[in-house]
């Protein structure tokens, strides 16, 4: 496993919480939504049983742990954000951040819906 830990800076915190709301893919429906203060995600299921999830937070002093065990986790540039993707059990995932929070996304989808959903993502931003 591997942890990524994200050190709590106040800055963000006076930047505020603007959610990002990805647009919904095409074949999905959203099944289900949470917002809280600095914590939102979106569950979304597609026409042949895919799932897709969005999570995005302040990243106060967590911590995301990564089962590494036989993946690569590869480099990803979202709209000039710095990023990792790999794949585990059938399932894809990317996780990004920006100057004030992080961003994932997952699902049974192709890498490709994933990664096209961060790019739109970061372009409305």
């Amino acid at each position: 496993n591997s942890d990524i830990v994200f050190l709590y800076h106040d800055e963000r915190k006076d930047a505020g919480f603007v959610i990002h709301e990805p647009d919904v893919p095409d074949g999905y429906v959203i099944r289900s939504e949470y917002r809280d203060e600095g914590y939102y995600e979106v569950n979304y299921s597609g026409s042949d049983h895919e799932t897709l999830t969005y999570i995005q937070m302040i990243p106060d002093g967590t911590n995301i742990n990564v089962d590494t065990e036989d993946i690569s986790l590869n480099h990803i540039e979202i709209h000039g954000y710095e990023g990792r993707q790999y794949s585990k059990e059938g399932t894809n995932n990317i996780f990004w951040t920006d100057e004030n929070c992080f961003y994932s996304l997952s699902g049974t989808c192709e890498m490709s819906v994933l990664e096209k959903m961060a790019e739109e993502l970061m372009e409305k931003k």
